[in-house]
């Protein structure tokens, strides 16, 4: 078009003919189908340089620390019942009297016979007595202690204390009825600490045999504990397991006898490794990429996955600590576009 404005000046010019629009070109036209080159949106995150660990879960029981019956010493009735099954109860609590009328007659008895060993004694050393006579008066007062104190223990045994603080789950009489000392008559459990037990494989007794800790999930509770491990054992039983004992506080009393238990187990699987979050990987044509952002483009890098885990994967690279990868929106990616970092990129 330029060429044919060029030409038909010159032929104004020779004729000597003013042409209007001579005076300048034209306006190049655009060129058709020119686009500003468009943005990808993305979220990034950075990668990390770090140990990836295996998790490992464990399915046990809880259970109490201890659990005591109590059987009483004498056969009697049972007088007085001073607790119900569920009542928790201090150490040294009085959970039941047993009658001891005969008992208590009995201690009087010896007491008065122990008053009159020391009379006597009293008499023979005010007569100046022999030393052999002194010696066998002091014997019978020792005797006379002895005897007290026995009946003193068989009263004391008529009261039923509680050996521990916890819980009572058990209470085999009431009021007024005959006990015997052939079975228990009450039974306490202590559930703080509490115990969490399971049977382990081999690979898992190894895992733990060197740690002094485990962290304990219990579900019904929601809440995760660090429990001290009390017991491992070095041999399997008949099944091919290691018996697994460990405890944690429960002071609140949140966790129950017979609740499961899940330990968490946490085994190291590579050292200074790569880490990338696992949704950043692309799959293509057997192998495996990431986009880098740099200078506001995507460049597509491929990698070997060395361990791969649901949140993160080792990965063996041309990356670097802290390079930021693409996590969503790769999928629409190809290698050199133009990038925009959206709402929640890191």
């Amino acid at each position: 078009m330029r060429n044919r404005w060029i030409a038909g000046c010159l032929v104004a010019a020779l004729l000597g003919t003013a042409l209007a629009g001579c005076s300048s070109p034209p306006a190049e036209e655009p060129a058709q189908g020119a686009q500003q080159e468009k943005e990808t949106p993305v979220q990034v995150a950075a990668v990390e340089k770090g140990s990836l660990s295996q998790h490992n879960e464990i399915i046990g029981t809880a259970n109490p620390s201890r659990t005591v019956d109590i059987i009483p010493k004498l056969n009697g009735e049972l007088v007085r019942l001073n607790v119900k099954k569920g009542d928790i109860v201090s150490k040294g609590a009085t959970l039941g009297i047993i009658d001891a009328d005969d008992l208590e007659v009995q201690l009087k008895l010896e007491q008065f016979s122990l008053e009159q060993a020391q009379d006597q004694y009293k008499t023979l050393h005010n007569a100046q007595a022999s030393d052999l006579e002194l010696d066998q008066a002091k014997r019978s007062i020792e005797q006379a202690q002895l005897r007290v104190k026995q009946a003193s223990n068989r009263v004391a045994d008529a009261t039923l204390k509680a050996p521990m603080s916890g819980q009572v789950i058990r209470v085999a009489a009431e009021a007024g009825e005959f006990v015997t000392s052939t079975s228990p008559l009450f039974t306490i459990v202590s559930t703080n600490p509490v115990t969490f037990s399971a049977n382990v494989s081999a690979n898992q007794m190894l895992l733990l045999q060197n740690r002094k800790e485990t962290k304990v999930e219990v579900p019904d509770v929601g809440k995760t504990f660090t429990a001290r491990i009390t017991y491992l054992s070095p041999v399997a039983n008949e099944g091919g397991f290691y018996a697994l004992e460990t405890q944690a506080d429960n002071a609140k009393g949140e966790i129950k006898p017979g609740m499961t238990a899940k330990f968490i187990v946490e085994q190291e699987v590579l050292k200074d490794a790569l880490l990338v979050p696992t949704e950043a990987i692309v799959e293509k044509n057997g192998a495996s990429y990431v986009f880098v952002v740099k200078n506001g483009r995507a460049v597509e890098e491929a990698v070997e996955v060395l361990e791969s885990q649901s949140k993160m994967t080792a990965v063996k690279g041309n990356l670097q600590a802290n390079d930021q990868i693409v996590i969503k929106g790769q999928m629409t990616l190809s290698d050199g576009n133009k990038v925009k970092l959206i709402e929640g990129a890191r």
